[in-house]
């Protein structure tokens, strides 16, 4: 929201750009241009979109040509992305099975794989908070970590495999996995341990 009684509308520099004065509202917008245009602010969404597509810690290359892009195209996300993932470093085999499935994406990936049917209420979103994200239960604005450190310890694996266990042998009021339902490659065996199509990480 906009308040004219709160806004300087005085000249201003923001990054060495000049804001005459007696813009209103328009100030916030060129701000906003001035950051969304800035190598800080390309570097941060290629390394964070590398990070979700390759590792934790993505190398710096693929970082430094997906923020170029992401320049050159004036912010396109889905041109970042596409220089992210026809990437030689996202092709390379230290790449594979380099990132853990966060709770939310795990149960996602679990209820597809198995075909099972699910309401999304509240039994599955309890098994989901506890394996350690409950939805909108982030208390600050950051959103959740995109880490595997912070989703991986003793705790948060033993409810993993309670959340297989309870999904495969329909133990979760609200969502039903039938076995004629599933993949024939798929058992809840491979589901709880791992298998080239559903990891457990």
């Amino acid at each position: 929201m906009f308040d004219p009684s709160q806004h300087d509308d005085g000249e201003k520099f923001v990054l060495g750009h000049r804001i005459p004065p007696g813009g209103g509202i328009a100030d916030g917008e060129m701000v906003l241009d001035i950051l969304a245009r800035h190598p800080s602010t390309a570097h941060f969404i290629a390394t964070k979109l590398a990070r979700m597509f390759i590792s934790d810690d993505p190398p710096e290359s693929v970082v430094q040509r997906a923020a170029a892009v992401f320049l050159e195209t004036n912010g396109s996300i889905a041109a970042t992305v596409r220089t992210i993932l026809k990437s030689r470093e996202l092709a390379n085999q230290r790449s594979y099975e380099a990132k853990v499935k966060s709770p939310f994406e795990y149960a996602v990936s679990a209820v597809r794989l198995l075909g099972a049917d699910t309401d999304g209420g509240r039994p599955i979103l309890d098994w989901i908070a506890r394996m350690g994200e409950p939805i909108f239960g982030r208390v600050t604005p950051d959103g959740y970590p995109d880490r595997a450190n912070s989703w991986l310890s003793t705790g948060t694996l033993l409810q993993r495999m309670n959340f297989a266990t309870a999904l495969a042998s329909n133990q979760i009021p609200g969502t039903k996995y039938s076995s004629d339902s599933r993949d024939h490659d798929t058992t809840p065996v491979a589901l709880m341990i791992g298998s080239p199509k559903f990891q457990l990480r």
